[in-house]
């Protein structure tokens, strides 16, 4: 009976080792393949996705640098308009100074030449008011007989006279 067993047993094993054989071609025909043909696909889709990233990642990479290329290039336009238009605020402003001198020079200028004018006038002025006086003086002179004292009171009468116009005319 022990070879019996024995040969059953082999026998039992052997049925038992063919079945796992068979269900273990048959998991992998109905189950591996699909499941790895899935895993296969999942694997391919992320890699698929993943270099997509990096090609997105890639262009905003570029997109920034472009941004920064032009973001510096518009300060150094920025930059280059300010000077420009210092330059033109100082230049205008220089004219304005310029034409401000020029002004200030005629003026001065014109006021000068009333300051001479008004002089000469005045200067004319004063010798026609002398000569009028020295006039009367003489004509007082020529009507009578005039002694010493006389000559010196009417020389004392005029300039006293002369003094009380200047202070009169200030």
């Amino acid at each position: 009976m022990a070879e019996l067993l024995s040969k059953d047993m082999l026998v039992d094993l052997a049925i038992n080792l063919l079945n796992i054989v068979i269900l273990f071609l048959i998991t992998k025909a109905l189950l591996y393949k699909p499941v790895k043909k899935y895993l296969d696909a999942r694997k391919e889709k992320l890699e698929q996705e993943k270099a997509e990233a990096a090609a997105a990642q890639q262009a905003a990479e570029e997109v920034r640098q472009t941004y920064e290329a032009k973001l510096s290039d518009a300060d150094a336009v920025a930059a280059a308009l300010i000077a420009e238009k210092r330059g033109e605020a100082q230049k205008t402003a220089g004219e304005i100074v310029s034409a401000a001198e020029a002004d200030a020079a005629r003026i001065r200028e014109k006021a000068q030449l009333d300051a001479a004018a008004a002089r000469e006038e005045a200067l004319e002025s004063a010798k026609a008011e002398i000569m009028e006086s020295a006039i009367g003086i003489s004509e007082k002179i020529l009507r009578r007989e005039v002694t010493d004292r006389d000559d010196r009171r009417l020389v004392e009468d005029f300039f006293s006279a002369v003094a009380g116009e200047g202070q009169d005319g200030q």
